[in-house]
């Protein structure tokens, strides 16, 4: 248990520090992003749709770990799913002050059309559902499985995005949902 804490605690202060960085470039046109939120540059259109839908994507995970709290019984799943809410929820007000600063739209506001999303959704109506003695294993579930379709997200985005902040967010999103998923995967099977 104290391990699992640490291992969260840690990923969690490494996302968000890797979050705090500068630009490389600070002669190229930059998007301000303010708030203690570093700037993303020369953001381009496929940039711009991923954090489009990364800012669904975790506001969606958001909504699904809030739609658990006070029924979660086992310690080292509410010690993860607490590391992934304020990750998640970090990375969304990230996303979307990247999001306003290059302008587009409103769209860092609204709630983007993804895929998956209707799946989620179900997802979601299912573990509002499910009995509390069944919330650990069906959290996990699909947290793990909305954590897979996102690391496929960023794997994809990984070849077509050209913001060297972006890509390397995406990069982390990668590895830490990967891993984060087969963490969960683990916790549901009851594989300590």
């Amino acid at each position: 248990m104290r391990r699992l804490l640490l291992v969260a605690l840690l990923a969690t202060a490494a996302l968000l520090a890797g979050c705090a960085g500068t630009p490389e470039h600070p002669d190229e046109i930059q998007a301000t992003a303010g708030d203690g939120v570093p700037a993303a540059t020369l953001m381009g259109e496929a940039d711009i749709r991923f954090l489009q839908a990364m800012a669904a994507h975790t506001a969606q995970t958001v909504e699904i770990v809030r739609s658990a709290q006070g029924r979660i019984d086992d310690p080292e799943v509410k010690v993860l799913v607490d590391a992934i809410e304020v990750t998640e929820f970090d990375e969304n007000v990230m996303v979307r002050a990247w999001l306003q600063a290059v302008d587009t739209d409103n769209a860092a506001t609204g709630r983007a059309e993804i895929a998956g999303s209707a799946t989620v959704d179900r997802g979601l109506a299912q573990l509002r559902g499910t009995p509390d003695a069944a919330v650990d294993a069906m959290l996990c579930e699909l947290l793990g499985t909305h954590h897979r379709a996102v690391a496929e997200l960023a794997r994809s985005h990984g070849k077509a995005g050209t913001s060297p902040e972006v890509l390397t967010y995406a990069h982390r999103v990668d590895q830490s949902r990967t891993a984060g998923a087969e963490t969960l995967d683990r916790l549901s099977s009851g594989d300590r």
